[in-house]
């Protein structure tokens, strides 16, 4: 399975007032499309590894992974039957379906469930993508490729703030500090999912990142009492327009709530909005 598609080319850091931006949402290599950033990378990744004759995922009706299996499924001709629960129509959906999505209704919604039904419809030959594209099979395949966007970090980062959802992105940042010898002394965790610490930690020691680990430090708005996943906040630095379902809120949280120093700190966007 080709594609010119370069998964490993790097993407930019800009400086704005002071504060650095990983840009991973100007990873976005399909022509008329903004699906975008680092899940897709990663997307890209094990569908070609695969090599599937279907692919079989699911997740929230409201999650760009709609739009990012459903856009890679297409550009390899691979069909994709996408399970989600409810039955209102999103932007996300109709997105799916216009990249030729298979879309099956669940009730109940809830994930394990969507999960459980996942595996029934699967067949030989087809790949099962998780909820947050993560691939226990290919992690560390995952964690190795973002680890490679660290490479072209400057050296006076001290700092990362990152969204944690899934744990992936952060495992990659970790890897990536200790294979080329970056200064980074600390990782802001800002999780709008359930606590993956246990997880990270116990990947850490899987897969052997045993020199020059940052310190990770974390706050849950998920846990916070007041957190809606599905409520946009917009939020922008300069010309950057962070998505309002992730960035939009971690960022403005942390830079609300926390000191810390210019010139030292970078946001790592994982992605922008997909619509």
């Amino acid at each position: 399975m080709k594609s010119d598609i370069n998964i490993s080319a790097l993407t930019p850091v800009e400086k704005i007032n002071g504060l650095y931006f990983k840009r991973d949402d100007l990873f976005r290599p399909f022509s008329g499309l903004k699906v975008n950033g680092g899940k897709l990378r990663q997307c890209i990744h094990i569908v070609q590894s695969s090599k599937p004759n279907e692919i079989v995922t699911y997740s929230s009706m409201n999650s760009p992974q709609l739009g990012i299996v459903s856009a890679v499924g297409k550009h390899f001709g691979i069909p994709v039957k996408y399970l989600v629960g409810g039955s209102r129509d999103t932007e996300y959906l109709r997105l799916a379906r216009g990249q030729g999505a298979e879309i099956i209704r669940q009730k109940p919604y809830r994930e394990n469930y969507l999960f459980s039904q996942a595996k029934k419809i699967s067949l030989p030959g087809s790949l099962l993508i998780k909820s947050g594209i993560i691939q226990p099979s290919m992690l560390a395949e995952q964690i190795d490729i973002t680890s490679e966007q660290i490479m072209n970090l400057p050296d006076e980062i001290d700092t990362i703030v990152v969204s944690c959802g899934s744990g992936l992105t952060t495992l990659g940042l970790i890897k990536g500090i200790s294979r080329y010898g970056k200064k980074v002394k600390k990782i802001w965790l800002i999780s709008t999912a359930p606590d993956r610490r246990e997880f990270i930690q116990d990947e850490i020691r899987t897969q052997k990142i045993n020199s020059n680990i940052p310190k990770l430090n974390f706050y849950s708005l998920y846990d916070n009492g007041n957190f809606d996943y599905n409520l946009k906040k917009t939020f922008s630095i300069g010309d950057i327009c962070f998505h309002p379902r992730y960035e939009a809120k971690t960022f403005s949280w942390f830079i609300q709530n926390n000191k810390f120093i210019k010139n030292k700190t970078l946001f790592w966007i994982v992605g922008s909005e997909i619509l």
